[in-house]
């Protein structure tokens, strides 16, 4: 299959042009380009995978508000999350730095936002979980508390909470501890602060070192 075989994919793609073409250093294409996925810290190669399609940003607030208008803008069966996320060194500088940090947004034809750790294949290689170990605690959160998947890579996850009003969310902070230690002691430093990222709707990195 194509990407002008399937309808959504294409008027996604057309989209995605459209909200990232000024948004990437003048070292990429004007275009988002068609990427394979990979599990690893560097998710691009040059093999067409016809059900993805992604862009690469360097600014972080921007892309989390493109995706929310992504989710509006597209078709509700494909998936958009942040992916892969490295530093760049591409000879040219961004805000005074030639070193700088860029993220996929990812649009692909998944069944679940669940489904985006199980294509990313997540792994917490330090702790005695599994990819579906992640995902069952996922669903189970987002069960109890509205909360969100939106993102993946290796050995992360990010999530965010739909609804932080609706939610005690130093309940939530505890069993996110629980479950990904480092997302305080190599993340946020201290409770309140996670607490604090979860009220405001903030994406949440959990990572596991």
């Amino acid at each position: 299959m194509e990407i002008h075989d399937d309808e959504a994919l294409g008027e996604a793609y057309v989209w995605l042009h459209n909200a990232m073409g000024n948004d990437r250093p003048r070292r990429f294409s004007t275009k988002p380009s068609l990427f394979r996925l990979k599990t690893g810290v560097f998710a691009h190669d040059d093999t067409v995978d016809a059900e993805s399609i992604s862009a690469i940003g360097v600014n972080w607030l921007r892309l989390v508000r493109k995706m929310d208008e992504g989710r509006a803008a597209i078709d509700p069966a494909l998936q958009i999350f942040l992916g892969c996320q490295w530093t760049w060194c591409p000879g040219i500088e961004v805000d005074g730095s030639k070193w700088f940090q860029t993220t996929e947004l990812v649009i692909k034809r998944l069944p679940s936002q669940f489904a985006i750790v199980e294509h990313m294949g997540t792994l917490p290689g330090s702790y005695d979980l599994d990819t579906h170990d992640v995902v069952d605690v996922l669903i189970r959160l987002n069960n109890k508390y509205g909360l969100e998947t939106v993102g993946a890579m290796r050995d992360v996850v990010r999530v965010r909470l739909a609804d932080p009003a609706k939610v005690d969310c130093r309940e939530l902070g505890t069993e996110l501890e629980s479950f990904c230690p480092d997302v305080i002691d190599q993340g946020y430093q201290t409770m309140a602060n996670l607490v604090g990222a979860l009220q405001n709707q903030n994406v949440v990195t959990l990572w596991w070192d």
